[in-house]
C-alpha cells in the first residue's frame, strides 16, 4: 500500500474504502452457505485492511476521535463476521416471533441436511465408495436445500424481527465495550494490516491505539514461538533451545504487550487476536529477559504470573447477549476408550490401522473426569458408554460439557474435524462428531471444556480467524469455551483440569480459575515440566463469568426475600402481642 501524509488524499481514500466496505457487507449478507461467505471474506480482507489503515492515519494526523471509532468498527467487522452472522441467524430463529410449527420444520430440514452430508462424507472416505448411494444422497441434499431456502425466504418475508436480526451487521460501540469492562480489565484488540500492527486498547476509562511497523521476520518469529511451545521439550541441546525460546518470547512481548501504557495497572487482559496471532497463547510470553546461566523454564517471568488472560474472536461476539435458557451448574463429562480388539463391532469408514495409530489409549482421562465429577454434580459417560448417540441424547440437559477424548483435525476441510467418541456398531452414529454436526446441536450449556488435543487449532481463514472445533460450540450457543491449541500432555492435563473445576466450584471466573490452576501446576513443577508445552495449551475464550451465576443470583435473591419475610412476620407478631 502506498502511504501519504496528505489529509485530503487520505480522506478521499478512506471514504472510497468505506463505501466499498458497505457494498461488500451487502453482497456478503446475500450468501447463504458458510463456505461461500468465508471465501468472500478472505478475498475482501485487504479491503478492510486499507480502510483501517486510512482511518488510523487520519486519527493520528487530525486527532479526531471519530476516526478512532471508525477504525475500531472496521477492525471488528473484519473479525469473526461469518461466525457472528451464523450466531445471529440461529438466535433470530429462536426469538424472531416465529411460530413453533415453522421453527420445528426449519430444525428438521437442517438436521436432515446434516445427516445426508455426513452420509456422503463417510461414503467418499471409503476405499470403494458406492456411487449409487452417493447419487441418491446428493439428490436428497439438493431437494432439501431447495426446500430449506424456500422456507427461509418465506420466514424473512413474513417475520421482520427475524430478518432484521439475521442481517444485522452492527458491531459493538467503544462505549458499550467500556461499560462492560471492570476497573482492572483491559481489552487488547490486534489488527495486522499489510506491514502495520495496530493495537486497540480499551479500558473502563480510556481508549487509544498504538501503531507500529512490523519487521519482515515478524511472521517467522510468531511461527518459531508457536513451534517452541507446542512440542514436547527435548533434553538434548537444552540450553540452546531454552535461550532461543526465552529470547523469541521476550521479543514478541516487546512487540505485542510492551508498548501498552501503564499495563501494570490492570489485572485482566482480554485478547482479540488477528491473523497468525490466533495461534498464540499469550500467557507464555516472557516479560523480562532471563539473566541466569542455566536453562530454567520455571524461572522465566511469564505473562501469566501477573495477568489473567482470556480471548475472544471479536469484541462484538464477546459482548453479544446470547439467548436465555442456559442450564447452570450440572456437568456432563465424557471419556471414551479406544479398544480395537473387536474390530468387527466398529462401524467406521476410516481405516482401522490409521485409527489404532492415531487413537492410542488415553491413560489419565478416566481419572480426569472422575476427579471433576467429584467436584460438580452431573453424569459421567465413560468408556463404552461415551458414545456419540448418548452424548447427543443427553447434552441439552447440562450446563457444563467436558470432553476428555481424541480429536481428528482436518486442516483442508475444518468443518469435518471431529471429536472421537467410543466406537461401536451403531448404524446411525459412527462415533465421530464433526464440527458441522456441532453447529446443529441444541445445546444449553454455559461452558464447554474441550480437554482434547488441538480443539482450538485449525486452518486460518483470512478475515475470519482460526477454523477450529471450538468454533462449532460458539455457533451452537455455548458462550464460554476452554480449548487447547496443541496436543495436550495427559498427566499435566489431568492435574490442571482437576484444579480448574475446584476453583470454578469456589466461584472463580472461568479465566481466573484456569489461570490459578496453571499457576498451581507451575508451583509444583520441576524445571523441565515448567516448559509451556505442559501447561499453556489450555486457553479460555468468550464469556468468563462464574458458572451457575444465574442460579446463584436466584438463590441469593430468594434467600434475601425469605429473610425479609421472616423479619416482617416477626415484626407483625410483636406488634400484635403488644396490642
Amino acid at each position: 500500500m502506498n502511504e501519504t501524509q496528505n489529509v485530503e488524499d487520505l480522506i478521499a481514500a478512506n471514504e472510497t474504502a468505506l463505501l466499498t466496505v458497505k457494498l461488500n457487507e451487502m453482497i456478503k449478507s446475500s450468501f447463504g452457505a458458510e463456505n461461500t461467505k468465508l471465501i468472500f471474506t478472505s478475498r475482501a480482507n485487504d479491503l478492510y485492511n486499507l480502510a483501517v489503515i486510512t482511518s488510523v492515519e487520519l486519527y493520528k494526523l487530525t486527532g479526531e476521535h471519530a476516526y478512532y471509532d471508525v477504525s475500531f468498527r472496521l477492525s471488528e467487522q473484519s473479525k469473526g463476521a461469518v461466525l457472528l452472522s451464523s450466531i445471529r441467524e440461529l438466535e433470530a430463529i429462536e426469538i424472531g416471533n416465529i411460530p413453533e410449527e415453522i421453527r420445528n420444520e426449519e430444525n428438521a430440514l437442517k438436521s436432515a441436511l446434516s445427516s445426508y452430508k455426513k452420509l456422503i462424507l463417510d461414503e467418499i472416505q471409503k476405499e470403494a465408495p458406492d456411487s449409487s448411494k452417493l447419487v441418491i444422497w446428493k439428490n436428497a441434499v439438493f431437494a432439501k436445500s431447495l426446500k430449506y431456502d424456500s422456507l427461509v425466504k418465506s420466514i424473512e418475508e413474513n417475520f421482520p424481527d427475524y430478518f432484521n436480526l439475521k442481517y444485522s451487521n452492527e458491531t459493538v460501540e467503544i462505549n458499550q465495550v467500556q461499560d462492560r469492562l471492570a476497573k482492572k480489565d483491559l481489552l487488547i484488540e490486534y489488527k495486522i494490516a499489510d506491514s502495520n500492527l495496530i493495537i486497540f486498547c480499551l479500558s473502563k476509562d480510556s481508549a487509544y491505539l498504538i501503531r507500529t511497523k512490523l519487521n519482515d521476520n515478524f511472521t517467522e518469529k510468531v511461527e518459531d514461538y508457536v513451534s517452541f511451545i507446542n512440542k514436547f521439550p527435548l533434553v538434548s541441546n537444552i540450553s540452546a533451545v531454552f535461550n532461543d525460546f526465552a529470547s523469541t518470547s521476550h521479543e514478541l512481548y516487546n512487540i505485542l504487550i510492551g508498548p501498552i501504557d501503564n499495563i501494570n495497572q490492570y489485572s485482566k487482559l482480554i485478547i482479540v487476536p488477528d491473523d497468525i496471532l490466533g495461534y498464540m497463547t499469550f500467557e507464555a510470553l516472557v516479560q523480562k529477559e532471563f539473566e541466569g546461566e542455566k536453562a530454567n523454564y520455571h524461572g522465566l517471568d511469564y505473562l501469566i504470573r501477573d495477568f489473567t488472560v482470556s480471548y475472544s474472536n471479536s469484541a462484538t461476539i464477546l459482548l453479544h447477549k446470547i439467548s436465555n435458557g442456559k442450564k447452570p451448574g450440572n456437568l456432563l463429562a465424557m471419556a471414551p476408550n479406544y479398544n480395537f480388539k473387536n474390530t468387527d463391532t466398529i462401524n467406521t469408514s476410516i481405516n482401522l490401522r490409521d485409527l489404532s495409530r492415531y487413537l492410542n489409549p488415553l491413560e489419565y482421562t478416566l481419572d480426569e473426569v472422575k476427579n471433576i465429577s467429584s467436584v460438580f454434580d452431573g453424569q459421567l459417560l465413560i468408556e463404552g458408554d461415551a458414545t456419540e448417540r448418548n452424548f447427543k441424547n443427553e447434552a441439552s440437559k447440562y450446563g457444563i460439557l467436558h470432553f476428555a477424548m481424541h480429536t481428528i483435525i482436518n486442516d483442508e476441510d475444518p468443518l469435518t474435524s471431529k471429536l472421537v467418541f467410543s466406537l461401536n456398531n451403531d448404524t446411525l452414529e459412527d462415533g465421530f462428531l464433526n464440527t458441522y454436526e456441532i453447529y446443529n446441536l441444541n445445546l444449553n450449556a454455559e461452558l464447554a471444556v474441550l480437554s482434547a488435543c488441538k480443539t482450538g487449532f485449525g486452518k486460518l481463514s483470512k478475515g475470519e480467524g482460526i477454523m477450529s472445533l471450538a468454533r462449532g460450540f460458539l455457533y451452537a450457543g455455548v458462550p464460554g469455551i476452554v480449548m487447547t491449541l496443541w496436543e495436550v500432555e495427559d498427566i499435566s492435563s489431568s492435574i490442571i483440569m482437576t484444579d480448574f473445576y475446584k476453583l470454578l466450584k469456589e466461584g472463580y471466573h472461568k479465566d481466573e480459575a484456569l489461570r490459578e490452576a496453571k499457576l498451581l501446576y507451575l508451583e509444583s513443577a520441576n524445571q523441565l515440566n515448567s516448559h509451556p508445552y505442559f501447561w499453556a495449551a489450555y486457553v479460555q475464550i468468550g464469556d468468563d463469568s462464574p458458572v451457575g451465576q444465574s442460579s446463584k443470583m436466584f438463590y441469593l435473591i430468594l434467600g434475601i426475600a425469605a429473610i425479609l419475610l421472616i423479619g416482617v412476620g416477626f415484626y407483625i407478631f410483636r406488634r400484635r402481642k403488644k396490642i
